[in-house]
């Protein structure tokens, strides 16, 4: 029995192209892994900024090892801003997806390893890259149902001053770099 997993992505407002761009330098890579049937990447028809990659696998096991393989220096060059919905609450879920797709957390040590420098990228960026001193992680929003009283708790909060600035590095090094 083939293995059929769904990738979305959706890019930020302008960066359209740039995810595009980072998706179709991965894909190669997961086509030709041995065990993989297909790979393709979809644009939504009602969200321009939305894409999904649709890949067919031998088995589990094959897919596993297909991303494993995934070139790092093709993954070094696509940071990005990810939003992620969870359906449970597992420890490190997200930590440890990420870091299997080959997208570990930035300042995720346990599950990213050593600190990965984007090939080409500037002083500005190595500096706050090497000087954010945590996971990249921040939940935006959090909603789940009171144990008790059955009633929906959501508590939202805005992204943290420090990975704002590690994004505006980010996105000048970027413009800067390409």
């Amino acid at each position: 029995m083939s293995v059929v997993r769904i990738n979305e992505f959706r890019a930020l407002v302008g960066r359209r192209d740039d995810l595009r761009d980072a998706l179709n330098a991965v894909l190669p890579s997961i086509r030709e892994a041995a065990g993989c049937i297909a790979c393709q990447l979809l644009e939504s028809q009602d969200d321009p900024l939305k894409f999904v990659v649709l890949e067919v696998w031998t088995t589990r096991a094959a897919h596993a090892e297909g991303v494993r393989d995934i070139p790092g220096d093709t993954l070094r060059r696509t940071m990005t801003l990810v939003e992620c919905r969870l359906e449970t609450g597992r420890t490190h879920q997200i930590r440890v997806h990420m870091a299997h797709v080959k997208h570990p957390l930035v300042g995720d040590a346990q599950y990213g390893g050593l600190l990965k420098l984007p090939k080409g990228a500037g002083a500005e960026l190595v500096a706050a890259l090497r000087g954010f001193r945590r996971q990249a992680l921040h939940a935006e929003k959090l909603e789940f149902l009171h144990p008790k009283s059955g009633k929906t708790i959501a508590i939202e909060a805005e992204r943290p001053a420090d990975m704002e600035g590690l994004l505006a590095a980010l996105r000048a090094d970027m413009k800067e770099h390409g």
